[in-house]
């Protein structure tokens, strides 16, 4: 029999490696590198075509297809993607210029295959063959048997598409949020914030053309921009330190030009921001928030006139109604109400009738919605990787597309095309800092938020959101693992790895759990109450955590092998067992000390006038914590019987994990995110 391959799921080139399923980009040494769609869509495309001189040209029509696209845009692209893969045009390793003609890719690419079970006795007897024979008989009906079955499961179960592959709408870096397609389906205008830049700016370019024209910007915060129908005037919130509030400008389209900025409506004592959409080309809808108390509330509001209406009084349970699109052609107007507690409502207006009817709960805070080709339809996200269309009458709801990424604020771009946006606001990173050498090294780096990292020699254990939803993950070289599979958001920190690094604790939505590298898992506390702060204590044969029972906190050890002998040492609040496994350092909630308690003696110490609130462990004759200052954090250590204190690093988060074997402290770091406007076909 031939090998059965694995059609190229996996591709190795140089250095890297290209999962082809997951659109994943690996580095053999530093891990998953963060990919843009537009960059993986070219490296595909090389590595389809090796060898192979591809024209500026035939790589337009292979990306963009029929849209109109320079030549410097294909050179923008490629350097991007050169970047990325640390190649030179003038010295290149995988993509090479040929004069006059194109580009090349020149790597050697292997794709990883099955590796068939090989006999040990290579004697082949009549025998065999018959058994061979019979097993290849036995395979075809139960295939033939499970095809059926699938068939039948089929027929009874609902049908499901096929993850989208969706398509650049925009292709500049950074976040790219509130799209709008202006009435003529000729352009959309939309906010950017690159990654280099705290401030925002309004950009509008032809769908199907790579120009960008800016039109405003603010230093401070997103500008909400909104063209009326005519396209002669745009709208958009702006805060910056003089200004606070809706402006309009006049604007010309036809030669990419605006006007200054008119202001309509000033910010109030705390206004946050204001957001709003054309009924005409004199009359908007607004999402106004007047305070921080009141919810935000919809007015209608003449531009010429400069006179307001309510139209919506939401309660003051939430943020109130926030999101708003506006169908002329229905004359209706479609709002989200956030009501608190992490849930959301999609609202209906009816401007004629002037009635309010609420058409769906949401079990999360949706960005925005839109209106589909009927006025019956509203497309809105139904799951993190999911945009279904629901009839505002009978309330029937259908899945339109899913996709691999994380997806939202879905948006009619074409009559069959659905835009959206892809990707995260914010994205962390995380890092390990080496104590002796003072140096700071990233251990995973990605587009996802992989944070509350902790290690052990070449092990890793960190979580992430790239699979969707928070999991544990493990790094070891440039291998991940996903060990959890939760279906549920649960918050989870505190990560610890055993001194075997076999086993991984950590809290699970109050709840202590252990699992080994398999992802079995081992002990969980998940009896109701609440459970903090747990460690390996291995010398001791025991883990040892916080836990809040009968009004005050506790420190209490559990001994491993059955996990069901429990011993409670003292009250406190935080605890980690030193390195000799001879004594335990903690803290008391209500208590300005760090104290030491001796495991053979039973007693306790106060050490050092010690008030963190945040992150603290004990390593050699020093405690390491996080310090807050007035504008920034800390990372510090302080020597136990000097009281001499030193400032190691700044840190924007609060937690971090402490590997004593090599002086090892493992933690994350912020970062601004990517969010791409794409679309799929309906």
């Amino acid at each position: 029999m031939e090998e059965k391959e694995q059609n190229d799921i996996k591709v190795t080139f140089g250095d890297f490696v290209l999962n082809r399923e997951s659109s994943k980009l690996f580095h053999m040494e530093n891990g998953e590198i963060s990919i843009s769609p537009r960059e993986y869509d070219l490296l595909c495309l090389f590595l389809d075509h090796q060898n192979r001189v591809l024209s500026k040209e035939s790589i337009k029509e292979a990306i963009w297809g029929k849209r109109v696209v320079s030549d410097a845009n294909v050179i923008q692209n490629l350097a991007k993607l050169r970047s990325l893969l640390g190649d030179s045009a003038k010295d290149p390793t995988y993509i090479k210029t040929v004069i006059g003609e194109g580009f090349i890719f020149i790597a050697n690419t292997e794709a990883y295959t099955w590796q068939p079970t090989s006999n040990s006795d290579n004697t082949q007897t009549t025998n065999n063959l018959s058994a061979v024979s019979n097993a290849r008989w036995i395979i075809a009906v139960s295939l033939l048997f499970v095809i059926v079955i699938l068939l039948i499961l089929q027929n009874k179960s609902p049908k499901t598409s096929n993850p989208s592959i969706p398509e650049s709408v925009t292709t500049m870096t950074g976040i790219e949020m509130y799209p709008q397609v202006t009435s003529d389906g000729k352009y959309i205008v939309f906010n950017n914030r690159e990654n280099s830049d705290k401030s925002w700016n309004v950009y509008v370019k032809p769908i199907n053309n790579e120009s960008y024209y800016p039109l405003a910007n603010t230093a401070n915060d997103e500008m909400f921009p909104s063209i009326s129908p005519d396209g002669r005037s745009l709208i958009f919130y702006m805060l910056g330190e003089d200004t606070c509030g809706l402006y309009l400008k006049e604007l010309s389209l036809r030669h990419m030009t605006v006007s200054k900025p008119m202001l309509l409506i000033a910010c109030e004592k705390s206004t946050s921001v204001i957001k709003s959409v054309w009924i005409d080309n004199e009359n908007i809808l607004l999402s106004l928030k007047a305070n921080n108390a009141a919810p935000a509330a919809i007015f209608k509001f003449n531009v010429k006139e400069k006179q307001r209406s309510v139209i919506t009084k939401p309660p003051i349970n939430g943020y109130g109604d926030y999101s708003l699109s506006y169908s002329d052609k229905f004359n209706k107007l479609a709002y989200l109400r956030d009501i608190g507690l992490s849930s959301s409502e999609i609202w209906i207006y009816d401007l004629i009738e002037e009635s309010h009817t609420m058409i769906r709960k949401n079990t999360k805070p949706l960005v925005s919605i839109d209106w589909g080709l009927s006025d019956e339809e509203i497309y809105f996200q139904s799951s993190s990787k999911a945009i279904s269309k629901i009839n505002i009458n009978s309330k029937e709801e259908a899945i339109v597309v899913t996709f691999h990424r994380d997806v939202s604020s879905p948006f009619l771009l074409e009559k069959n095309k659905l835009g959206i946006l892809i990707g995260s606001y914010q994205a962390k990173d995380s890092y390990v800092y080496d104590i002796n050498k003072n140096v700071t090294t990233t251990v995973v780096n990605s587009s996802y938020s992989d944070y509350s990292p902790t290690g052990n020699m070449d092990l890793i254990a960190f979580v992430s959101n790239r699979s969707g939803k928070p999991q544990v993950w493990i790094k070891r070289g440039n291998e991940m693992t996903r060990l959890t599979n939760y279906v549920d958001n649960y918050e989870i920190e505190e990560l610890s790895i055993s001194a075997d690094s076999n086993k991984i604790i950590f809290v699970k939505n109050n709840s202590v759990n252990i699992i080994n590298l398999d992802g079995d898992l081992i002990y969980s506390s998940d009896d109701g109450e609440v459970y903090a702060y747990p460690s390996f204590d291995e010398i001791n044969n025991r883990v040892i955590y916080s836990v809040h029972r009968n009004g005050k906190w506790v420190i209490e050890a559990r001994y491993m092998g059955t996990f069901e002998v429990t011993e409670t040492l003292m009250d406190g609040y935080k605890a980690k067992p030193c390195q000799s496994g001879e004594c335990i350092f903690f803290t008391r909630e209500n208590s300005n000390y760090l104290y030491e308690y001796k495991n053979s003696a039973k007693h306790e110490t106060p050490l050092l006038k010690f008030a963190p609130k945040n992150s603290w462990d004990v390593f050699e004759d020093d405690i390491y914590f996080v310090e807050n200052n007035v504008k920034q954090r800390s990372l510090v250590k302080v020597n136990l019987h000097s009281g001499a204190k030193v400032k190691l690093y700044l840190t924007n988060v609060g937690s971090f994990s402490l590997e004593k074997n090599r002086g090892m402290i493992y933690s994350h770091k912020g970062k601004l995110g990517e969010i791409d406007i794409m679309s799929t076909n309906l």
